[in-house]
């Protein structure tokens, strides 16, 4: 009994706190996301339409331009969440003036690169990859040579493609080398567009090259004997590992899916307001061999590698505070969380269908019409509902891992606040989430 009432108390205080957040998001930042969200929408489907008039003839030139439809809707959803950010409690007031449009771009350049591998990982890109392909497979001319399936989706492995992956790489590392010099704002942009560009077509020509071996390895006497033992198996226990393993598949999908959204919010959140991370934990003992070797090392080969693992350091570091702030509040409080997603999103989807049929009572042509408008709609109020409760959800689980979080939120003051943050790369020295303590400026929060 008593765990019970431990556990129905913290179910409580957890719920509580999530209204008030909600509430709070809700009122001071939900017409701006709403705005936002639209605009993406309509800028993501003029440029699928582009891309997909390009993929008809080039799969690489197609899918660099989705790639772009893509990085603009992450950078809007990385937008809203600033925006959703500034209201939360377990947080010191925002910052203001040049030092917020500072503290977005780190948000923005910490952000990029883990939210378009989580995205991807999920699945959340498959839309715009299915109405990119929908787009180019009908723009294709069947009566041209050689037309086909493949020139919209298949990346080829050659020189082109390599090249240009290569080639967003090495400008990406040049424009980063300014950013450090204090030039952050005129490349900022570039800098962004160039890492979805490359990341896409990474996880594009890794896909390619993994469905080449998958066919590869199809016509050799090896896959007929795992065929045949899989197939003595399933004989043995009647199919039931496979319903099981898909069983698997989809629990695991609903627990995660609301998780990576927790880990993109705080990433995102990480990455604008260093300040805010735990202190780091002591680096494990390869990590003070391999900053040993480095050491050791002559200087150019030192600088290099350096410069490399700095950046794998940097990207990681928010992503284990995240993790780490939000285990800290309990597992009963998460597990709440990812109830609260479901919930929201499953309201949120039957709004969607109520407004399709709302709006889809008018004459065959006008309805479909204005049907794929309330869907549309629709589809934009789940998403920013969605976003609104992972903050939440965030802020409430802070507000349990670090309990004077919400004392700070409530008595700070800009004055109080940690200087503003730059990315994590603007300082060789100074990992991500450390503050300098020389400074009355630079004082950490105490969340």
């Amino acid at each position: 009994m008593p765990a019970a009432r431990t556990v129905a108390g913290d179910l409580g205080r957890f719920a509580a706190d999530l209204a008030v957040s909600m509430r709070r998001l809700a009122a001071r930042g939900l017409p701006e996301v709403l705005a936002i969200e639209l605009a993406a929408r309509i800028l993501g489907t003029l440029l699928v339409a582009v891309a997909g008039s390009v993929g008809a003839t080039s799969a690489v030139g197609g899918l660099a331009l989705t790639a772009v439809t893509a990085l603009v809707r992450m950078v809007a959803m990385i937008l809203q969440i600033l925006v959703l950010l500034r209201a939360m409690r377990s947080t010191p007031p925002p910052l203001e003036g040049s030092a917020r449009l500072q503290s977005a771009l780190a948000g923005l350049a910490a952000s990029v690169l883990p939210a378009f591998l989580l995205l991807t990982a999920w699945g959340l890109f498959t839309d715009d990859l299915r109405e990119y392909a929908l787009t180019a497979l009908s723009a294709i001319d069947w009566f041209q040579e050689g037309a086909g399936v493949g020139a919209v989706l298949d990346v080829p492995v050659d020189v082109l493609s390599i090249g240009l992956l290569v080639g967003c790489l090495v400008l990406r590392g040049v424009l980063r080398r300014f950013e450090r010099r204090g030039t952050r704002r005129g490349v900022s942009v570039a800098t962004l567009v160039l890492e979805g560009l490359w990341t896409f077509l990474a996880v594009s020509i890794l896909a390619r090259l993994l469905g080449m071996a998958g066919d590869w390895f199809a016509t050799t006497r090896l896959a007929s004997g795992v065929d045949d033992v899989r197939a003595a198996i399933d004989g043995v226990i009647g199919g039931w590992l496979l319903q099981t393993w898909e069983a698997v598949g989809e629990v695991w999908h609903t627990v995660s899916l609301p998780l990576v959204w927790l880990t993109l919010v705080g990433i995102v959140l990480l990455g604008a307001r260093p300040e805010l991370a735990p202190e780091p934990a002591e680096p494990p003992r390869p990590a003070r061999w391999w900053l040993r070797l480095l050491e050791a090392l002559p200087s150019p080969l030192d600088d290099l590698l350096e410069e490399l693992t700095d950046d794998l350091h940097d990207r990681w570091v928010p992503i284990v505070a995240t993790l780490r702030q939000v285990w800290g509040a309990g597992l009963v409080p998460l597990g709440a969380a990812v109830l609260a997603w479901h919930v929201v999103h499953v309201a949120a989807s039957w709004l969607t269908v109520a407004l399709t049929h709302a709006l889809g009572g008018q004459p065959q042509q006008l309805a479909e019409a204005v049907a794929n408008v309330g869907g549309a709609l629709g589809d934009s109020i789940v998403a920013v509902l969605g976003l609104v409760v992972s903050v939440a959800a965030l802020d409430a689980l802070r507000l349990r891992a670090v309990p004077e979080a919400a004392g700070q939120s409530v008595s700070g003051t800009p004055s109080q606040i940690g200087s503003p943050p730059t990315s994590s790369l603007a300082s060789d020295t100074e990992p991500a989430g450390t503050t300098n303590p020389t400074t009355p400026d630079s004082e950490p929060s105490s969340a």
